[in-house]
Order: C-alpha cells, then sequence, then structure tokens
C-alpha cells in the first residue's frame, strides 16, 4: 500500500514534469498535487494496513478460542448467587515484593449497596494499590477484601 502510494505519487511528479515543461502548468502546481495526492492516498493507505491488523486480530483469537476449547483444563462453571454489593475491607497490609516499604497498613472500611467512599492522598500514598486490590489485579501482603463477606 505504500508502494502503491509512493508510485503514485511519482508518477505524478513525472507526469506533472512534463506538463510543466509543455508550459501547461507551472512547477508549484506540480508540486501542489503531489502534496495534496500524497494526503488523498494517506487514509487509504492507513485503512489497508488497519484491515492487515484486523485479519490478525481475528486470527489470533480463533486460535486462542479453539486452544481454550480443547484445553484439559476446562472445566465446569461455578454458579454464584447475584452479588448485593457489601464491600468489606479488613486489616490491609501492603509490602511490595523486594522491598520494605509498607504501601499500605491496616486499611479497614465496610461500604452496604449505594454507600460511596472518597480515596484522597498525596502522589504515591497507596490509592492506585488499594484500587488494585479491591478489583483482585493484585493481593494483600495480609488482610481480606471480601464482596457480600464471601
Amino acid at each position: 500500500s505504500k508502494a502503491v502510494r509512493l508510485l503514485t505519487q511519482v508518477t505524478m511528479l513525472g507526469w506533472g514534469a512534463h506538463l510543466s515543461i509543455e508550459g501547461h502548468l507551472t512547477g508549484g502546481m506540480v508540486i501542489a498535487a503531489s502534496i495534496i495526492a500524497g494526503r488523498a492516498l494517506g487514509p487509504i493507505e492507513g485503512a489497508i494496513e488497519g484491515w492487515n491488523q484486523v485479519v490478525h486480530a481475528r486470527a489470533a483469537y480463533g486460535r486462542i478460542a479453539s486452544l481454550l476449547q480443547s484445553s484439559p483444563l476446562t472445566f465446569d462453571r461455578l454458579n454464584l448467587p447475584r452479588p448485593e454489593g457489601r464491600l468489606d475491607v479488613e486489616r490491609l497490609l501492603f509490602v511490595p515484593q523486594g522491598t520494605k516499604r509498607v504501601v499500605l497498613n491496616g486499611i479497614s472500611f465496610a461500604l452496604s449497596p449505594g454507600d460511596s467512599l472518597a480515596i484522597i492522598g498525596n502522589s504515591g500514598a497507596g490509592k492506585t494499590t488499594l484500587g488494585k486490590m479491591l478489583v483482585g489485579s493484585i493481593l494483600p501482603t495480609s488482610g481480606n477484601v471480601r464482596l457480600d463477606l464471601m
């Protein structure tokens, strides 16, 4: 696609030079036409490159889906009751692995459905770390995060 765009621009420049020599166009008109053609063909080139990425992504998704379906590690889903929304955080402590610096220490709170809580603090105080613990992307060094007392 890039080669086609460059070939088109070179052809336009050559044809424009020929027309300029014969006096039908000025040099500035040739350059302007080349720039406009490049700008017009740029989105088409981007769409072609984007389509290749879509094709590769679909193929990768198909490979992952077939791998997951044929995996011997497939388990039946666990049926859980619909969450009520009670959140309990009990004595959270977080010390990043390989360090001795305590990021969170003794954090406890409980939220009932419909309640809200603002977490404020300075940069580096542990707000993001607490958020990651609440969604389960990192585990606390000690303490618990429970949804509906589970």
